[in-house]
């Protein structure tokens, strides 16, 4: 029996399982990172006037002829879960 708890463990840890937040998806991209096109579907958040492009999880600003990821505004609150996340109530 611990023979089998032993190779249970090393088996779970060298998968890489930690838990249930393992599962969890991350933000692909960083602040700063840029791209040419958004993927859709997404949509446009007005802060103080300025818009925001917003795509799974991600904000963007237009510059020029491109888009930049960018740190969530200060006070935004969006009702969207990014794809792969669940709502808990």
């Amino acid at each position: 029996m611990k023979l089998l708890t032993v190779l249970i463990l090393c088996a779970s840890v060298s998968m890489g399982f930690s838990g249930p937040a393992a599962a969890a998806p991350r933000l692909l991209f960083k602040p700063g990172h840029v791209v040419h096109v958004i993927p859709a579907p997404w949509r446009v958040i007005k802060v103080r006037g300025i818009p925001y492009y917003f795509h799974n999880g991600h904000f963007y600003q237009r510059k020029h002829n491109y888009f930049m990821v960018v740190p969530r505004p200060i006070g935004v609150i969006v009702y969207v879960t990014p794809t792969g996340y669940v709502t808990f109530r």
